[in-house]
């Protein structure tokens, strides 16, 4: 399905799918934020942007890691995290939908 979508030729699609993917990533992780931190309805059991990343893994394939990365790299110093959990939280939000 990928390759119907966004393969052969179409390197601009494939820009857009990927913007798309790490805009979507990140205004639903500063969401998730907002209401999971700011509103006081912590902890978490379900992480939302984990649905867009899935959805993305499922669209786009495992190309879908680079937005999925950047999204969750910039949501985590956004919201002030320390370099060690910059880098765990990217990992774990890279690894979590490739393995489904």
């Amino acid at each position: 399905m990928r390759a119907a979508l966004f393969g052969s030729g179409a390197p601009r699609r494939d820009f857009l799918a990927y913007l798309i993917t790490f805009a979507g990533y990140l205004a639903v992780a500063q969401l998730a934020t907002i209401i999971y931190r700011d509103l006081g309805t912590a902890p978490a059991l379900i992480f939302a942007p984990q649905g867009v990343s899935l959805a993305a893994t499922y669209i786009l394939g495992y190309v879908a890691a680079i937005p999925i990365a950047l999204g969750a790299l910039l949501s985590a110093i956004l919201n002030g995290a320390p370099p060690f959990i910059v880098t765990m939280s990217v990992i774990a939000n890279v690894v979590q939908p490739m393995v489904g």
